[in-house]
């Protein structure tokens, strides 16, 4: 594989953050509505620990698969090569974070 693919790869691995993200959706509310959630209400806990593990789970393979791209990328001597992981990872922890809080802080 030469570089310009290798980089090409490497930055289309972007694309994991779209897809993880309206995966999460696809899983968590079909869930939410077998688990008997009103809409607007607050989900128990342990629904919402399920799922923030499948987000986590979606979004760790993305990361995952940015990672292994990059880092090839890097071994064949792309500058900055690295910087599509980063930017993954940042969208991952993000993404858990604001899952968090939204939880946390519903009064519903």
């Amino acid at each position: 594989m030469d570089r310009s693919r290798a980089a090409r790869r490497a930055w289309l691995s972007l694309l994991g953050i779209p897809i993880a993200y309206v995966g999460s959706f696809l899983i968590g509310e079909p869930l939410a509505g077998w688990a008997g959630l009103e809409e607007g209400s607050r989900a128990p806990a342990w629904l919402a620990v399920i799922m923030m593990a499948m987000m986590l789970l979606l979004f760790g393979v993305a990361v995952g698969v940015s990672l292994r791209l990059c880092s090839r990328a890097r071994t064949l001597g792309v500058r900055n090569a690295m910087a599509p992981a980063w930017i993954v990872a940042a969208a991952a922890v993000i993404t858990l974070l604001q899952g968090a809080v939204g939880y946390l802080f519903s009064w519903s």
